[in-house]
């Protein structure tokens, strides 16, 4: 008779779900910034060979990107999809993304732009095509991988918005450490504070009032030993935030249902990202002295394009996320807490029986599953979706 003994491993994302883990990554990003800030800025360069630049921005976008790809890739691995979509899709991502960024961020600054769009070399007006020299918007970024992962979906025929819950909580781990691409670069900063942990910036970073949206922080106007709020790390540890709570009902879909009363469905964590990125989004920027604005500037007052867009993503994403639950009730194939497809776990024996298939898709706390619900799973391997077992109580 064999004997079945799941082999334990060590699980980094149910890690981070614990206070011990949230701690952890919250401690050291805490004392990352206060060393850093005690340079009183920042070097944007991180390598210098020949004529071969390599910068902190760039550096932290790739390895924001990369951790994005892997979060995308296990969450797919386990809800029983195809892991190697993630990188697949990642051209279209890449291309549309920047591009879309890009082009947010010169519509909101046209008249910057309008005159030098093919612009090349020009010391005094980059043009559109020279990303490399600054000017991109992460609205623009979403914008344009959402349109990446619908033209991906007609070649490969995914589900998109269960595709959409597995990217999200990459992407929102990415735009936290791209926010740390900001600070190297000593801009994304925000007006002037008397806090204890303000940033100094060097006089030679901070905005002029000449590039429409921005506000004078130049040291004629504002003294070089006068500190800023430091936004960009206030918007990046909200995204961690929104990671933790994203993570968590990707995780634990049943502990969601059983609070809340609601059974998540395929897109539910893309519509949560909508809402809660953009409520931190909207406080911060209101602190930010280098806003894009569809209508007016800094001085005379208006609207501020990413105060409004995360308007508009608050309403789509609470409208969307009520309607579709009351309106519609959730369907077995559609369930977070419902795997796509049969997984086989690794399992030791003791004879040359063959194990028994298994599966646990949500434990409990100590990694633990009631006797019915291995039934129930074993059961389950054998139709086209294996069902969530419950929590023990």
């Amino acid at each position: 008779m064999a004997l079945n003994r799941t082999k334990k491993e060590f699980d980094i994302f149910k890690f981070l779900l614990t206070l011990p883990g949230i701690l952890l990554v919250y401690s050291a990003v805490f004392t990352i910034f206060f060393l850093l800030r005690l340079e009183g800025g920042n070097n944007p360069i991180a390598l210098q060979l020949g004529s071969l630049t390599f910068r902190w921005y760039g550096i932290v976008i790739t390895v924001g990107v990369v951790f994005a790809l892997f979060i995308a890739q296990y969450l797919a691995e386990r809800r029983g999809e195809d892991p190697n979509h993630a990188w697949g899709m990642l051209p279209f991502l890449l291309v549309f993304g920047i591009l879309f960024a890009r082009l947010w961020y010169v519509i909101n600054t046209w008249e910057k732009y309008k005159d030098y769009l093919y612009s090349f070399g020009d010391p005094q007006h980059p043009g559109f095509f020279e990303v490399w020299r600054g000017g991109i918007a992460i609205q623009g970024a979403v914008i344009g991988g959402i349109i990446a992962a619908l033209i991906y979906r007609q070649f490969t025929g995914i589900k998109f918005m269960r595709w959409a819950d597995f990217i999200v909580p990459g992407l929102i781990v990415a735009q936290a450490m791209g926010r740390w691409g900001n600070f190297f670069n000593n801009e994304a900063y925000g007006s002037q504070t008397d806090l204890p942990w303000g940033l100094k910036i060097p006089c030679e970073y901070r905005t002029s009032g000449v590039t429409p949206g921005t506000v004078n922080t130049t040291c004629q106007a504002i003294p070089a030993d006068s500190l800023f709020h430091p936004t960009f790390f206030y918007e990046s540890i909200w995204d961690y935030a929104v990671f933790i709570t994203l993570l968590f009902m990707v995780m634990y879909p049943k502990r969601v249902q059983r609070a809340l009363k609601i059974r998540l469905r395929d897109g539910d964590i893309f519509l949560a990202y909508l809402v809660f990125y953009s409520i931190g989004r909207f406080i911060v920027e209101a602190m930010r002295t280098d806003s894009l604005y569809i209508i007016g500037d800094p001085v005379s007052g208006g609207i501020r394009s990413a105060q409004m867009l995360s308007i508009v993503s608050i309403f789509i994403g609470s409208v969307w996320f009520i309607w579709r639950h009351r309106a519609h009730p959730t369907r077995d194939d559609e369930a977070l807490s419902v795997r796509v497809a049969p997984r086989q776990l690794v399992t030791d024996t003791v004879d040359d029986e063959a194990p028994q298939a298994e599966d646990s898709f949500e434990e409990d706390a100590d990694g633990n599953n009631s006797e019915a619900e291995s039934a129930e799973a074993s059961q389950a391997t054998s139709q086209t979706s294996v069902s969530e077992e419950e929590d023990s109580k």
